[in-house]
């Protein structure tokens, strides 16, 4: 009985660029042809060099051919403030060539000519041209350079060399002819929001994989493009996970039956209530009952950084010093600078990742409302509530309401209470010249939950329940329900 073959696809060659051979799914393809290209600053040059020192780093061995003006010692000048710039390889492993003049002299022809010469003598696994839009120009037509690029092609499918071609393309980008011969197609861009600008990554075209779709963000820092695949497209696949039946205590006395005998292990609490109200507090007695548990603990804020978190908490007698030593208890901080999306999601999933934490507090998930595409955190938080859950975390969120003595539950991200497993209100009353601090349980997802609200006060070991009473005045007597603002 005879079986159809089946073709076995070629090995994959990561580029070194983090993120990027995630969305690739593992890198491109040995011997394939691929073009980036993008606009003048969006770091084409960058992304050339730094695919190509870590080839070497792999073993392999590089030509790299500039088609323009700008001069090797230049380049390289500049490219020794990365951190992937490694001048011993320079002239031995990698080998930069200038092809301006073979090419001005005697077109597409003197440039194959080049490359096929420069690739045999060195033995390179991979081939770097930047600049192609000049080889572009000197085509006498568009079918000469389609002849060019298939010789390209075929010559190196043929002798294992895998080939990425640097080009400028203009604003509104330009569907040329080699565009549907090559194996690849990434475009590097830039866009505004507001007053900022935001890199993107694009994958128009990869044949022989599937791969993430749509526009990933990327920054170019001292170790060159670090690219942030969208959360989405990256975790959607994931399969759901069932909540585990254990409980996981809040750590305030009374709190833990109000909402049904805990938290149940993978959920998600989301704590609503304006400043001062007593969600970090509350999420710090969280952190400390994992922590009296022998678990381990994550803290990702914005507005507290690490010493001053650790230091309020240590007053109140949480202990978070010894338990930072002890490597039960983590906290990241993140600055109020312009924050990405998916960098802010990935940084929070490799920490968890990383600690094998399973208790973590993000504290204000409004400044995830800051970031360039706030038009996505409905199926942003859904994916990542998963992806947590995957984890085994227990997580508890907390996002601040405009008034801390509003009776509307208005949440910062619109929808947000979909991926809620349970949401807590804190809020803040005026009785007679007196603060009074209520909290309500406003959901607790396929249990039962207090149906009235209880007082508590903020003392010096923390925060306490006074009174327990369903004759309390609801949140919502007097004033709107609104769970889901925008």
């Amino acid at each position: 009985m005879s079986t159809a073959s089946q073709s076995v696809p070629p090995p994959r060659v990561p580029t070194g660029i983090a993120g990027l051979d995630a969305i690739l799914g593992g890198g491109v393809f040995k011997a394939g042809v691929y073009i980036v290209m993008g606009r003048p600053g969006t770091g084409k040059t960058v992304f050339g060099n730094q695919v190509a020192f870590h080839h070497v780093a792999s073993a392999g061995r590089v030509v790299y051919v500039t088609l323009l003006s700008e001069t090797h010692g230049r380049l390289l000048a500049f490219l020794q403030s990365m951190s992937f710039f490694n001048g011993d390889v320079v002239g031995s492993e990698i080998a930069y060539l200038n092809g301006y003049t073979d090419t001005e002299r005697d077109g597409l022809a003197g440039l194959m000519k080049l490359v096929r010469s420069a690739v045999r003598e060195r033995a390179a696994s991979l081939l770097v041209i930047d600049g192609m839009v000049t080889a572009s120009t000197v085509a006498p037509t568009d079918t000469a350079y389609k002849k060019f690029i298939q010789e390209l092609q075929s010559w190196v499918e043929l002798i294992g060399c895998t080939v990425i071609l640097l080009t400028s393309a203009g604003g509104e980008v330009e569907v040329r002819p080699e565009q549907t011969m090559v194996d690849g197609v990434m475009e590097l861009g830039i866009r505004a929001v507001g007053s900022r600008r935001v890199r993107q990554l694009h994958v128009t075209k990869f044949r022989g994989s599937a791969y993430l779709e749509g526009q990933h963000a990327y920054e170019i820092t001292e170790s060159g493009l670090v690219v942030y695949p969208r959360l989405e497209p990256a975790l959607a696949g994931s399969e759901p996970v069932d909540l585990e039946p254990d409980r996981a205590s809040f750590g305030v006395e009374g709190l833990d039956d109000m909402i049904g005998g805990g938290l149940l292990r993978g959920s998600t609490t989301l704590i609503i209530g304006g400043t001062g109200s007593g969600k970090s507090m509350l999420g710090n007695h969280f952190l400390k009952a994992g922590l009296a548990a022998g678990e381990v603990t994550v803290a990702f804020g914005f507005y507290a950084n690490p010493p001053n978190l650790i230091r309020a908490a240590d007053a109140r007698g949480f202990g978070f010093s010894e338990s930072v030593r002890a490597g039960k208890l983590y906290v990241q901080w993140q600055p109020s600078a312009e924050r990405l999306l998916d960098k802010l999601g990935w940084q929070l999933i490799d920490l968890v990742r990383r600690t094998k934490a399973s208790r973590l507090l993000v504290d204000g998930i409004e400044a995830f409302r800051e970031t360039e595409d706030r038009e996505r955190l409905t199926g942003y938080f859904a994916v990542l509530s998963q992806e947590l859950r995957r984890q085994g975390v227990t997580a508890l969120f907390t996002a601040e309401t405009e008034d801390p003595f509003t009776r509307e539950a208005l949440l910062p991200v619109h929808r947000l209470s979909a991926v809620s497993q349970n949401i807590i209100h804190l809020r803040a009353l005026e009785r007679n010249g007196r603060l009074e601090r209520q909290l309500w349980i406003l959901k607790t997802r396929d249990r039962a939950h207090a149906p009235g609200g209880a007082q508590f006060e903020i003392v010096a070991g923390g925060l306490r329940i006074t009174e327990r009473s369903p004759l309390m005045s609801g949140p919502f007597d007097g004033g709107s329900h609104t769970p889901d603002g925008g």
